[in-house]
């Protein structure tokens, strides 16, 4: 059985969505600059989140890190 990656389930996702609403009578262009609005919408806040999260939570690792590295590096006992 082939599996498509992760980083493709969503056009396929979409492609299939856009079909469905097709039949059921909706305007294939109307469906297909909505969704690909609401896929850009979430992907900007999705990195918009990651962005802070990682941020927020790396700087405090990287003030650690620099306080031990000088040890690390000379070996200071």
């Amino acid at each position: 059985m082939h599996l498509l990656p992760p980083y493709q389930l969503h056009v396929v996702a979409r492609f299939m969505m856009i079909e469905a609403l097709k039949d059921k009578g909706y305007n294939g262009d109307d469906v297909k600059g909505r969704i690909l609005f609401v896929t850009c919408l979430l992907f900007h806040i999705n990195g918009i989140t990651n962005y802070c999260c990682t941020s927020v939570g790396g700087e405090t690792l990287l003030q650690t890190a620099h306080s031990f590295m000088p040890e690390l590096i000379y070996a200071a006992k």
